[in-house]
């Protein structure tokens, strides 16, 4: 059956395959749109399936046995949305007054970060699974993996990472003492509405100030996300003379994030587009070695890599511009013709393939 008229409560016949030998879902899984989607990610086209007649969450529960891979561990993709799904519930908790329990936490981070380690392409994939509706619990979760992968990039320790992490995974917790109203706007805020936006980075410092295993250098890097190195930023102003490192590295995966994602107001972009514009925007707002380590990440091509257009046209890498990997020459499937994306400046890569 084709992927776009799949709908939950199908269950797979075959196991999923990508790259020849990497299954990413297992036969005789109950679909979810969560699993559908992980699917359309992969650009999955096709699928054997049957219906099954029992409710879809009365047969999957709560468990997420469903999202098991060949090993009987979850899946990366898998446990991301298995833990966006917990971050939901935390934030929950935390708008009825709750205390954030770091312990919690830091159990369910760890075994996700260890996934990065051969999985980092699929950090590219992550804004397929943002939706308009559920992104400001997908967003913290996302960020914090992406500003794991800076800092595993350029050397940071394994407990840097993980403070780095959990700093990211609570960039936003202070959402929760905002009215949804302005959050969930869909039209442009008026000034009044952005400077109660504008808070959150102080309300996420007072709700993790006193949590004794976070450092002071994640703390300060929830505090100064939305600084810039100019000044530009909020909500104090400060310049890159007092902003700390972690808090550059979580601007970068923050505004990454955010610009890939399906929003209420926008949407999603190309990776590639939007950190060619991270680059282009950069100076005197965010360190280009971090925005320059994400770039590296994702262009780490070799010649007769595939890629989707922002056309919707396919082809293959058949040149790579060291000065600006993100901008290949590329053969078209469709008629052989080669495109220079350097002289292209309306196209760009969509994605991987």
């Amino acid at each position: 059956m084709p992927v776009n008229k799949l709908q939950e409560g199908y269950r797979l016949l075959e196991d999923v395959i990508v790259n020849q030998d990497q299954v990413i879902i297992r036969k005789n899984n109950l679909l979810t749109n969560e699993l559908i989607r992980v699917l359309q990610a992969y650009l999955i086209k096709d699928v054997k399936v049957e219906k099954h007649d029992v409710h879809v969450e009365q047969s999957l529960g709560t468990s997420g046995k469903h999202y098991l891979d060949e090993s009987g561990k979850l899946s990366f993709i898998s446990r991301y949305l298995e833990i966006i799904k917990e971050y939901k519930e935390m934030y929950l908790s935390w708008k009825r007054g709750s205390a954030i329990q770091i312990s919690k936490i830091r159990e369910l981070l760890p075994p996700l970060l260890e996934h990065i380690d051969g999985n980092e392409h699929q950090i590219f994939l992550l804004h397929h699974f943002s939706t308009k509706e559920e992104y400001m619990y997908q967003h913290p979760v996302a960020v914090s993996l992406i500003a794991n992968l800076i800092g595993r990039q350029i050397g940071l320790s394994k407990g840097e990472c993980i403070q780095l992490s959990i700093a990211g995974f609570l960039i936003d917790c202070g959402m929760c003492k905002i009215n949804p109203s302005i959050i969930l706007k869909k039209g442009a805020l008026l000034p009044d509405e952005y400077e109660v936006i504008k808070k959150h980075p102080v309300y996420s410092y007072e709700m993790t100030k006193n949590i004794s295993t976070l450092n002071h250098e994640s703390k300060l890097a929830i505090l100064q996300h939305h600084e810039r190195l100019d000044g530009s930023g909020y909500p104090f102003k400060i310049d890159q003379t007092k902003i700390h490192p972690f808090s550059q590295i979580l601007a970068v995966a923050d505004v990454y994030h955010a610009m890939t994602s399906e929003r209420i107001y926008r949407k999603k972009q190309s990776p590639f587009k939007v950190l060619e514009e991270m680059m282009q925007d950069s100076f005197g707002k965010f360190d280009i070695q971090y925005i320059d380590t994400l770039v590296r990440s994702i262009s780490n091509f070799s010649i007769g890599t595939k890629v989707r257009l922002t056309n919707n046209k396919k082809g293959e890498i058949v040149f790579i511009n060291p000065q600006n990997p993100i901008r290949p020459l590329i053969r078209m499937d469709e008629d052989h013709e080669f495109i220079n994306l350097l002289q292209h400046v309306d196209l760009h890569i969509d994605e991987v393939i």
